[in-house]
């Protein structure tokens, strides 16, 4: 399983250590390099992602996409990256602003 932005692995594991990181070692800066959006051959399908798909467009999510599915798909990744993002983002400032 790749990289899921809509699960709690950024709380619960990727925002701690970045914290740890922090107070142990003081850096200036992070760069978070890499690109976590999955390939539309292995596009996430976890319940965390069919929850959040279902609320922002009232229909399951395709587990079979057709390429008429990448149409909200692709901006649907894009932008729950985005929001995992500024969780990360947020946490940082508010430990060191």
């Amino acid at each position: 399983q790749d990289y899921c932005p809509n699960s709690a692995w950024t709380e619960e594991f990727f925002i701690p250590l970045l914290l740890e990181v922090m107070e142990r070692y003081h850096p200036a800066h992070f760069w978070l390099d890499g690109v976590w959006l999955p390939g539309r051959e292995n596009a996430c399908c976890c319940e965390h992602c069919q929850r959040e798909f279902a609320q922002e467009f009232g229909r399951p999510l395709p587990v079979d996409p057709t390429p008429g599915d990448w149409l909200d798909l692709q901006p649907f990744y894009e932008r729950s990256f985005d929001r995992a993002v500024s969780r990360i983002g947020r946490a940082i400032r508010s430990r060191d602003p």
